[in-house]
């Protein structure tokens, strides 16, 4: 089955380009990847920071005005914000009581590179008060993300949240960044996909590496050597690509969205059929 990409190169598309000297087969690409599924910049935020695995680099402002970098860390809260345990021995303790304006910087699960996502959440963070609901809360949250975090409950240990977010920066990859209000961030749901991505994505780069190299041409419209999925989400997959020597990312997107595990592999085995039926 053709994608809207293939089908702009079959007709005139394809042909001004090679008027130009332009591959056809990487025009039409471009253009299938302009208008290619992606969850909406709240979304794809949010899931981020939930499947991180929970660390990520706090800055703090100084006692001297300058900004200092930590990593810690943290939990999402049942309201979306994230929650810390700090010590009265760290640097960070001290200048988020000073000054709780803070940005904590998270990668994606499996972060490599300049190509792989990565989110920054501005705002302010609070000390909870010691007993309170809030502080019972975030301890459930944090030891359900770090079961073996045993320390929080040490005596030097306090709940702390970020109590208001004012901008969220994703940066989603080359070519694809962009900022939301930390209320559009807050309203937006987890996807249901992204948890499950790492044995998914091991599982078909491990065991069906030709497929995901059909997959690509067939659904894409593009030729490449090697596939390898990167991610994956409610509407498609990042896949890593290389093609005449040059790796990159690209999106592949499922033929319709799914909800659950089940839907990515019916997803994948619908568009693994079609791909060999187009190479038949």
């Amino acid at each position: 089955m053709a994608s809207r990409a293939e089908e702009g190169h079959d007709t005139g598309a394809g042909e001004g380009a090679a008027d130009q000297g332009v591959d056809p087969e990487v025009a039409a690409f471009q253009a299938h990847q302009a208008g290619a599924a992606r969850l909406p910049f709240a979304e794809e935020a949010r899931s981020l920071v939930a499947c991180s695995g929970g660390y990520g680099v706090l800055s703090t402002v100084g006692a001297d005005g300058h900004p200092g970098g930590s990593v810690v860390g943290f939990a999402v809260g049942d309201d979306g914000r994230p929650v810390f345990s700090f010590s009265t021995l760290s640097s960070h303790t001290r200048e988020v009581a000073a000054d709780g304006r803070v940005s904590l910087t998270v990668l994606a699960a499996g972060f490599q590179d300049a190509g792989d996502g990565r989110v920054s959440l501005v705002g302010e963070v609070g000390r909870l008060e010691e007993g309170s609901p809030e502080a019972a809360a975030a301890r459930d949250a944090y030891l359900k993300a770090h079961p073996s975090a045993f320390w929080v409950d040490f005596g030097d240990f306090a709940w702390y949240r970020m109590r208001s977010l004012k901008t969220v920066r994703l940066v989603g990859g080359f070519a694809r960044a962009g900022s939301v209000s930390g209320d559009e961030y807050l309203a937006a749901r987890e996807d249901p996909v992204m948890p499950f991505s790492a044995p998914v994505c091991g599982h078909m780069n491990a065991d069906h590496a030709d497929a995901n190299v059909a997959m690509v041409k067939a659904s894409v419209g593009l030729t490449v050597q090697t596939a390898t999925f990167a991610s994956i989400d409610r509407l498609g997959a990042n896949v890593q690509v290389t093609r005449d020597g040059q790796a990159f990312k690209l999106r592949l997107p499922w033929l319709a969205p799914v909800e659950d595990r089940k839907g990515v592999k019916d997803a994948i085995v619908a568009m693994t059929r079609a791909a060999a039926q187009d190479a038949a």
